[in-house]
Parts: C-alpha cells; sequence; structure tokens
C-alpha cells in the first residue's frame, strides 16, 4: 500500500516544487486506475497495464500546465475540474467497458522479502529525488522555477516549459500509483476506488515540508496508521466500529498536518506556489 501513497505524494511534490498546485490528483488517479484495468481487459500483462494507467494520466497534467501557464487560469479552480473530470471519465470507463465483464488481473511477482518491483521503485524514486533537487542542474532550475520565477527568467529559463513539463511528469506517477492500486492490490476497478488516498497523498507533501524523504516516511505512517486499525479489527480487539477504520487516516491527516503547521510553519513552501508567472 506504500507506492499507492508515496508515487502519487512525489507527483505532487514535483507539481509543488515547480510552483504549480495539483488538486486534480484523486481524479487522475482514479483515471489511472480505470485504465490499467482496460489494459487487463484487452490483454496487457501487468506491466502493460501499468504502463497504460501512467501514460493515460499525461493529459490532465498537461492540461493543468497548459492552463495554469500559457492562460494563467486559477490553478485550483483548474485542479478542481481535472478532479472531477477524472472521476467522471473513470467512472464513465467502468459503467461501458469493464463492469459487463469478468476480468481476471495478475498481481505483479514479489520479488524480495515478499515485496514487489513497485514497492523498490517507490524508495528507489525517493533516493533519486533527494539526489535530484539538491544536486543536479535541472533539480535545481525546477527549485528556481518554484521559489522565484523571475530571478529564473532572467536566467534564460522558460518557466512556461519547466513548469508544464513538471506537471505532465507528476501527474504520470499519479497514474501509476492509481494503476497500481488497481492492478496489485484490488486486482480491480469499482467507482470510487481512490477513497480519498490523492487527498492523504496531497496532505503528505504539505506534511513532509515539501522534502522527498519527510514525504516517504509519511507515506509509511499513514499505512501503519490503517494497518494497525484493519489488523485489530481483523483480531476482534478493537472496539471501535469498523467504518471509523476507513476514515482513521483521514482523521491523521487532519492530526499531523496542524502539527506540521503549527511547529514548521511555511518551513520549505516554494514562494511562488499557486502563483502562474506573468512576465
Amino acid at each position: 500500500m506504500t507506492p499507492v501513497f508515496s508515487l502519487a505524494a512525489f507527483g505532487e511534490l514535483l507539481d509543488q516544487r515547480s510552483g504549480v498546485y495539483n488538486l486534480g490528483i484523486e481524479g487522475i488517479m482514479s483515471v489511472g486506475a480505470a485504465m490499467s484495468v482496460v489494459g487487463a481487459f484487452i490483454g496487457l500483462n501487468s506491466w502493460g497495464s501499468l504502463l497504460l494507467g501512467t501514460i493515460s494520466a499525461f493529459p490532465f497534467g498537461l492540461l493543468l500546465g497548459v492552463l495554469s501557464e500559457r492562460y494563467k487560469l486559477n490553478q485550483l479552480v483548474v485542479g478542481f475540474g481535472l478532479w472531477l473530470s477524472g472521476l467522471g471519465l473513470a467512472g464513465s470507463i467502468y459503467t461501458v467497458l469493464l463492469a459487463p465483464h469478468r476480468i481476471i488481473i495478475q498481481k505483479l511477482e514479489p520479488i524480495l522479502f515478499d515485496l514487489d518491483p513497485i514497492f523498490y521503485l517507490s524508495i528507489a524514486l525517493v533516493l533519486f529525488l533527494m539526489f535530484f533537487f539538491s544536486r543536479t542542474k535541472l533539480g535545481l532550475i525546477i527549485t528556481a522555477v518554484g521559489q522565484n520565477p523571475r530571478v529564473a527568467d532572467s536566467a534564460g529559463i522558460s518557466v512556461e516549459r519547466v513548469r508544464i513539463i513538471c506537471v505532465t511528469i507528476g501527474s504520470g506517477l499519479m497514474g501509476l500509483a492509481g494503476a497500481y492500486l488497481a492492478i496489485d492490490i484490488l486486482q480491480g476497478f469499482t467507482y470510487g476506488i481512490v477513497a480519498g488516498y490523492g487527498w492523504i497523498a496531497f496532505a503528505l507533501v504539505i506534511f513532509g515540508r515539501w522534502k522527498p524523504t519527510y514525504v516517504f516516511l509519511g507515506s509509511l505512517l499513514f499505512v501503519g496508521i490503517t494497518g494497525i486499525a484493519t489488523r485489530l479489527q481483523i483480531l476482534g480487539l478493537a472496539t471501535i466500529p469498523s467504518n471509523f477504520v476507513v476514515v482513521l487516516p483521514h482523521v491523521g491527516v487532519l492530526v499531523v498536518l496542524t502539527l506540521a503547521m503549527k511547529f514548521a510553519r511555511d518551513a520549505g513552501v516554494p514562494g511562488s506556489l499557486g502563483q502562474p508567472y506573468v512576465k
């Protein structure tokens, strides 16, 4: 379950480090999930299905980048539009194409310690992002664009191009997270499959103070919260209603965000986050 949170959060992290809010994360993950099951339906293997789910998310990021940067539309409004559009598109795909058929989905084979390759991919990705943002020229360019786009522009950097590329790739990671949820965890698609995980991933970026390491540790924390509560229910040791277990991670989001904002106010937030660059 960790890759669902971490991959989606890394996608949002890339978007926000470049200065763009992506509130469409829930809808993008839903489309990635639906299209990955479509891949299984047309005969693709697990990797092909994951790839299809990832690619299907790229247009959402491209649309967000173009509308918010080229046409200077409000990022929050565009993001909510993508969220609702993604949910509607995923629901339509399910109703028209997937619901009438029984689709057999093959899980990814574990490779070490009974963990699948996507888990290790998420670990590799956090290490890569740590190095990328701190040691590479491109990573420093993205940070500069998110922090002070006017200075970046004066240095000859195309702010619009950098942001569009970042949100497109970031949306791809969100699509991969949704595809992984459908293919490897739930092995199918239902409407509402993402169940608020996208918003948890969004909150993890703030909780992690826009740092890859803390974002990944936050994803482990929320997986642990969900896992412990579920295990207690299975063993019959918990006195809380089973419905409360479902919302427990969301309650955790409120708690940790409150603490994060109280003890680390504005620490690490990109200076131009949410603001389209106007020359």
